[in-house]
């Protein structure tokens, strides 16, 4: 892990993935089957959709691997932070405001929340990938693979003891330590999830010239199912009925996808496609949630409506954004 070179890869495999998985976190957060069927909206967002995250996690591990550029990365993310935490800071004011939650606590309290949690409940992605890219650049730097992979192992196990498995009784026994990584979320968050996920894509793409696209995808598959069944495990058969995103066998299966994508010699057309994907995917990811928004004032059944309208408005909205920066950069070659 000590010398960290580019790549030389066709990445448009991991455009689809990523396109594919901001649509996922779009399932996770309108919920579609939830009206309908408890078991089936559990599978659907707590199991199938629950991979787009620690894969988003990987991919930008790898991809920060390649690039290895430490202050343009964090400058990038940070500006991308800063500038949707005040749009979404538009709609949460007059909501302060309708509550009655009002005053200089509520700046004192917004300032706080902004650098230890998050400005905004899905902006947590981009705030804990912050502090966790410094973390990463010194393992890539500084240790060796068995070093890195023995330390992810054990972070990746307290992660697991703090979230999916804290009804074990962690919280009673050390309530004390729980508050406070609760308090900081975006710290904790960032040392025993995102930075184990993010290793694990520099691991990945080191490993996945082993083995074929097809071997890597039914390794993964066999992983996604023994994700299925440990959160089905603690579903039907403990407390936790809500976290599973991060459970023991989330590596494996993190691990497998990336490699597959790797050797998946998906090629699209057009360069552009390419690069549309790309932007949009996150553009995709931050947006969503306003429009989920907006359809909630306005009433619309939840369901398979709500995810219907959210998915398109968000659609349109980074196709046109996308529109628009195309735009921009013509003018600025002219």
């Amino acid at each position: 892990m000590r010398s960290t070179s580019v790549v030389n890869q066709n990445l448009d495999s991991f455009d689809v993935a990523r396109t594919l998985c901001a649509l996922l976190i779009i399932v996770i957060h309108t919920e579609p089957l939830a009206p309908y069927s408890t078991i089936a909206n559990f599978y659907l967002c707590n199991v199938v959709a629950r991979v787009a995250v620690p894969l988003f996690f990987a991919m930008s591990g790898f991809l920060f691997s390649c690039k290895a550029n430490l202050q343009r990365q964090f400058l990038r993310i940070g500006k991308i932070y800063l500038c949707w935490s005040f749009v979404y800071l538009l709609i949460q004011i007059p909501q302060w405001y309708r509550t009655g939650w009002w005053g200089i606590h509520v700046v004192k309290d917004y300032i706080v929340a902004f650098v230890t949690q998050e400005s905004y409940y899905h902006l947590w992605y981009l705030l804990t990938t912050i502090y966790a890219l410094p973390l990463l650049y010194v393992l890539m730097k500084r240790a060796s693979k068995q070093v890195v992979i023995g330390a992810i192992s054990i972070l990746w196990v307290v992660e697991c003891l703090i979230y999916s498995y804290t009804w074990i009784g962690i919280e009673y026994r050390f309530p004390q330590l729980i508050a406070s990584l609760n308090r900081f979320s975006a710290i904790s968050n960032a040392v025993f999830r995102s930075l184990p996920l993010m290793a694990i894509g520099v691991i990945a793409g080191k490993d996945h010239v082993r083995r074929t696209a097809k071997e890597w995808g039914k390794r993964a598959l066999i992983a996604f199912f023994c994700v299925a069944a440990e959160a089905s495990l603690l579903y039907f058969f403990s407390p936790n009925k809500e976290n599973l995103s991060y459970v023991f066998m989330t590596p494996a299966v993190v691990y497998y996808s990336v490699c597959f994508l790797l050797n998946w010699k998906i090629v699209l057309k057009n360069k552009r496609t390419a690069i549309i994907l790309r932007n949009c995917s996150l553009t995709l990811y931050c947006i969503h949630p306003l429009f989920y928004y907006f359809v909630q004032q306005a009433q619309c059944p939840p369901g398979i409506i709500s995810w219907l309208l959210v998915t398109i408005l968000s659609v349109v909205a980074a196709l046109l954004a996308e529109w628009v920066r195309s735009l921009y950069d013509r003018r600025k070659l002219r």
